[in-house]
């Protein structure tokens, strides 16, 4: 009910126009920076607003100037979302990512006992992608320049 705000803000990286957007959720920095890294050229304010009460976002956003928000919401939370925060329909928002430790001892097992992870190996593998469990946020940048985007764009395309 009340989660961390921050505002981020650089310029844009093709028009250059800076854009403050604000992040609403409580993802770990190195994690919160891989999505306005795709949009700005280069982060010149990071600002911690704090953590705000739901019902208090509307007005906070709109004070701040955001260009857009990023908002971290469950699925089923995301139509009581829009409407707090007073967001068009046709927002985009971020998946809510579950953290989460497998043993690597029980990786053989839990590979065997599932297809459709057995599926997603040999594709990753088939596109020449190595498959690595880590900790390491370092390492986020690389796979969403590396596997996520090229992965968006070839299913997507320009939507």
């Amino acid at each position: 009910l009340r989660p961390q705000v921050i505002l981020m803000a650089g310029p844009e990286k093709q028009s250059k126009e800076v854009l403050n957007i604000c992040y609403v959720g409580h993802l770990p920095r190195g994690y919160r920076l891989g999505f306005p890294s795709q949009i700005l050229a280069e982060l010149d304010r990071e600002l911690d607003l704090g953590p705000h009460w739901l019902w208090q976002l509307r007005k906070l956003l709109r004070s701040q100037n955001c260009t857009f928000a990023l908002v971290e919401s469950h699925r089923y939370l995301r139509g009581f979302m829009q409407w707090l925060i007073g967001a068009p329909k046709a927002s985009c928002f971020l998946p809510f990512y579950v953290d989460c430790a497998i043993a690597a001892a029980d990786m053989p097992s839990i590979i065997a006992n599932n297809n459709g992870l057995k599926r997603d190996i040999k594709m990753v593998k088939e596109l020449g992608f190595t498959l690595q469990a880590t900790k390491d946020p370092a390492l986020y940048r690389e796979f969403l320049d590396n596997y996520y985007q090229p992965y968006l764009r070839a299913a997507h395309g320009s939507r």
